[in-house]
């Protein structure tokens, strides 16, 4: 028997939910609102837009501004990247939005009027370290506690 007989080939290429070909959109606790280049373009590459949410849904609407909406908020290139960023933080702490770690749209829907977001339909994100921790010493049993497997968002029912 050959150890190559029972593997299943993957054939569906290169290509990942991270690729330039599917809009992607993320949240972070921060309030901050990262969309790749797709998400851009479908936003008509808008230098401005306007937040709504369906509290009766979890969904979020984002669209361009007009020029004389002075409740728009700036959409800002990310530097050394093609994404963009909206810094939402108002909005987020308004509406109670403010998930416990990162968190992917796995649902983004693209209209004629911008995109809508699902906060029912997301994917928590490990974290990062983005600098290096000094070591720590392993906690007693009795001082660790259970993560909540929950988002947290105040809005839900």
């Amino acid at each position: 028997m050959n150890l190559w007989d029972d593997f299943e080939e993957f054939t569906q290429g290169a290509s990942s939910s991270r690729g330039a070909n599917v809009a992607r959109v993320s949240l972070n606790n921060r309030g901050d609102i990262t969309l790749n280049q797709l998400a851009f373009e479908k936003l008509k590459g808008a230098k401005k837009i306007v937040l709504a949410f369906s509290k009766q849904k979890g969904l979020i609407g984002v669209r361009p501004a007009r020029e004389d909406e002075n409740h728009a908020l700036e959409v800002k290139p990310l530097a050394k990247s093609t994404s963009h960023i909206i810094r939402s933080k108002a909005f987020c702490n308004f509406y109670n939005i403010i998930p416990k770690q990162t968190i992917v749209f796995d649902e983004i829907i693209s209209d004629e009027i911008g995109l809508i977001l699902d906060l029912n339909k997301v994917t928590v994100l490990a974290p990062r370290s983005r600098r290096k921790k000094q070591v720590e010493q392993p906690k007693p049993v009795e001082q660790v506690k259970a993560v909540e497997p929950s988002l947290g968002f105040a809005w839900q029912k």
